[in-house]
């Protein structure tokens, strides 16, 4: 084998479904509307956490308590923690959405950096 055959490339076309890059982009716009409707949930949860806050601490203030002792006691109330754990778990299934939505956004561009590379290279072997 001469240097002329050994430097002729030999490219073999990717096996892929034409409507890959297609799929790939919608579950893409799909995964980010979830995270976006996950993270808005998140914003109103912690605007949430803060009313009941004041509320808490307001009930217990017209009560009778002081302010510092108002706060702690709204704290650690079980209505407060209990807020407290829903918002940490819809949080925690934001940012589950945010990893998973940047996981399609990287497949998609493999995907169409591959197909752009595959292109180039058959453009190359004429």
């Amino acid at each position: 084998m001469n240097i002329s055959e050994r430097a002729t490339a030999n490219i073999v076309p990717m096996q892929r479904d034409a409507s890959d890059l297609n799929r790939l982009r919608e579950e893409w716009r799909i995964l980010a509307k979830q995270w976006v409707q996950a993270d808005s949930r998140v914003d109103e949860l912690e605007e949430g956490r803060k009313m009941l806050l004041a509320e808490l601490k307001l009930a217990l203030i017209k009560a009778g308590s002081k302010l510092g002792a108002a706060e702690d006691e709204a704290r650690i109330s079980q209505q407060f923690k209990n807020y407290v754990r829903k918002y940490h778990d819809a949080k925690r299934v934001a940012n589950d959405l945010r990893i998973d939505m940047k996981n399609a956004e990287l497949a998609y561009w493999e995907r169409n950096n591959a197909e752009a590379t595959e292109r180039s290279e058959r453009r190359m072997s004429r």
